[in-house]
């Protein structure tokens, strides 16, 4: 069975020498890392002043362990910022790209700054609810973070197209992935969560330009 056949994931870890990663983002360079079901919250990383990893090592993108470069903290001439869910081998399941120009780490990622997506039926004038790096953030009820979604219409009849769901008691079924932190993102278009439209990612990266 595929990976991207089902939505359980299957992470391991070093499968050294079949990752793709990002080797169609020329002038990118990986700047967060973060393995699913590894305990890590996401947001409260990115959000942090924290440096997690050695650039060469944890920079590497199946590198065993987390990792988050200082250029997230300082947003040294950040001119692009490209987020990736990607499988156990590194290939890339979706992204989207922002700009990056005049940002910062907590405001970049919205639909007026989005330049390019993978997903068909994503851009400036998409509909959403939520489109944000906090997304659905409310205390220990929701964490849905990087997230942009289309619509909720009760847990089983919401729509989107990508979240990083923390360690929470989330109030759908959906919500609880397959582990802490949990990765989810439709394939080439919005997709229903909790179904067969979703995937699990295992590695959840962002690149700056």
């Amino acid at each position: 069975m595929s990976f991207l056949s089902t939505t359980a994931v299957i992470c391991a870890i070093g499968l050294i020498g079949l990752a793709v990663g990002c080797d169609d983002c020329p002038g990118y360079e990986l700047a967060l890392k973060v393995w699913a079901k590894s305990g890590e919250d996401v947001r409260d990383l990115w959000e942090s002043d924290r440096v997690v990893g050695c650039a060469g090592v944890g920079s590497t993108l199946l590198a065993a362990g987390n990792y988050k470069s200082n250029r997230v903290n300082t947003w040294d001439n950040v001119q692009k910022v490209k987020i990736v869910f990607y499988d156990g081998q590194g290939f890339e399941i979706s992204s989207a790209t922002f700009n990056g120009q005049g940002k910062n780490k907590l405001n970049f990622m919205s639909k007026a700054n989005l330049l390019e997506s993978s997903f068909s039926d994503l851009d400036g004038n998409s509909p959403a609810n939520f489109f944000s790096v906090e997304g659905h953030d409310a205390g220990n009820h929701v964490k849905r973070n990087f997230y942009i979604n289309k619509s909720y219409g009760g847990c089983p009849n919401d729509y989107g197209w990508m979240v990083v769901n923390g360690c929470r008691d989330f109030p759908c079924s959906w919500d609880h992935g397959e582990g802490c932190p949990s990765f989810q993102t439709a394939r080439n278009k919005v997709g229903k969560w909790g179904t067969g439209d979703i995937v699990n990612a295992c590695i959840f990266a962002i690149y700056l330009a």
